[in-house]
């Protein structure tokens, strides 16, 4: 089995590594020619638990296309890098089964028309984070959740098998919003409030006017979607905050780091959804134009 895993990031160089190890064989494709080479000449590094593996790996520019014998394509890129993959799969009528690995859900509403016989979406709970161009730490073990969006969903079970069988397990869900929407709500409460603050996840629990935002936000996305199922998406918050406690969310070290977030992906959606509903959202408004402010900020600062 050969699988494309298109985008050179954390998520993506993780996925790559496990596919290594479970023997199925796969390509990167990257953003920067710099990168696909350098993964091409050293190879990929993980990083866990205080031990380093390094794998040999075929990496590409995705500005040349992808090789015609994929089985399988993982997506791991932002929301906001998909619209040239989304161009080019449309354009070459791809039929080949994709996998989205996506925080937030605007990419939900871009993908109707794509040709894959088969599409799913996904989410990830691991904990990772990008140390350079070839190297990546697994910084908490979690899972990989995957549910068909349309065609054959049988196609990916035997991806599941071969994944579930090292240790990195895959769980096939039924419902693809239901997933979505559940990590929508944990990435919509943490990270906007770790960024303002400044803080690691685990501090949302440790200082008590912070957990009283974090409750009221979580009230309010619940309300913007409609959800019913409060109890186990709070509790899911609560967790994901102990488990990660130690980390900086992703939208914290974008930020640091001086990259775009994917703030309009998380809470722009959620603000979308909501004003369909005509809930008041003023919290969510606060956090997106916070945000949109420290992005705004880190971009004067950089003279772009």
């Amino acid at each position: 089995m050969k699988v494309a895993i298109i985008g050179g990031g954390a998520v993506g160089m993780l996925v790559a590594a496990y596919f290594n190890k479970a023997n199925i064989n796969s390509v990167i494709y990257t953003r920067r020619r710099e990168q696909a080479q350098f993964l091409h000449e050293k190879g990929l590094e993980l990083i866990k638990n205080g031990m380093t593996t390094t794998s040999k790996v075929m990496a590409l520019p995705f500005s040349e296309g992808l090789l015609e014998d994929a089985d399988f394509i993982f997506i791991t890129v932002k929301q906001y890098d998909l619209d040239p993959i989304l161009d080019y799969l449309k354009k070459n009528k791809i039929k080949i089964p994709i996998v989205f690995l996506q925080n937030g859900m605007s990419h939900t509403l871009m993908i109707s028309d794509l040709y894959s016989e088969s599409i799913y979406l996904g989410i990830v709970e691991h904990g990772v984070l990008k140390q350079s161009d070839n190297c990546v730490i697994h910084t908490g073990e979690g899972r990989l959740k995957i549910a068909n969006y349309s065609g054959e969903p049988g196609k990916i079970i035997a991806i599941s098998d071969a994944l579930n069988s090292i240790g990195f397990p895959i769980i096939i869900e039924e419902n693809w919003y239901e997933i979505l929407a559940g990590k929508l709500v944990v990435n919509a409460v943490i990270n906007p409030l770790t960024t303002l603050y400044g803080i690691r996840n685990g501090g949302l629990l440790e200082n008590d006017f912070y957990f009283l935002n974090m409750r009221s936000v979580f009230l309010e996305v619940i309300q913007a979607l409609a959800l019913t199922n409060i109890d186990n998406l709070w509790n899911d918050v609560i967790s994901i905050c102990q488990n990660t406690g130690s980390n900086y969310s992703s939208m914290y070290k974008d930020i640091e780091q001086g990259r775009k977030t994917e703030i309009q992906s998380i809470i722009g959606y959620i603000l979308e959804e909501g004003e369909k509903r005509m809930v008041p959202m003023p919290r969510l408004m606060f956090l997106y134009n916070s945000i949109k402010g420290m992005e705004a900020k880190g971009k004067e600062e950089r003279n772009d």
